[in-house]
């Protein structure tokens, strides 16, 4: 029997795990995602840098948020929900100043996907942002 292993897809330099996304901004086909305290160094262990994240040539026809709200519950347990999935550009403007409090992130081919908690109108939802693009990743270090 064959057997063929998957690699690793994408080995990132940091990762985006507890990092907290203040404003994401639309520059032409450019999506720049801003921090408040940066993001994880992978290369050493709980090492937290400063910085931005930029990603190019992102194409916002594939791109999508799915927000998901719980009634009766802890927001992220198991159980119902209600929720809709949106484009990202009636995303950025029904949601307005955004506070993503980012849990995991994953990477297949040319997307990017980040879920967490979101906090808007005073109440904790949980998101899945996905993110279509062609160019690259760009960690804008401060």
């Amino acid at each position: 029997m064959k057997k063929v292993i998957c690699p690793k897809l994408v080995d990132a330099p940091y990762n985006m795990s507890d990092c907290h996304i203040s404003d994401i901004r639309v520059q032409g086909d450019n999506l720049e995602l801003i921090t408040d305290f940066g993001y994880h160094d992978n290369s050493i262990p709980k090492r937290g840098v400063k910085g931005d994240i930029s990603i190019s040539k992102v194409n916002p026809e594939y791109c999508r948020a799915y927000i998901l709200e719980y009634t009766g519950l802890i927001c992220g347990s198991y159980g119902d929900f209600t929720g809709k999935k949106l484009p990202l550009s009636e995303f950025l403007s029904d949601f307005g100043k955004i506070s993503l409090d980012v849990m995991e992130e994953s990477f297949w081919k040319n997307t990017w996907k980040l879920n967490g908690l979101i906090t808007h109108d005073g109440k904790i939802m949980e998101f899945i942002l996905e993110i279509y693009y062609e160019g690259d990743i760009t960690y804008i270090l401060k």
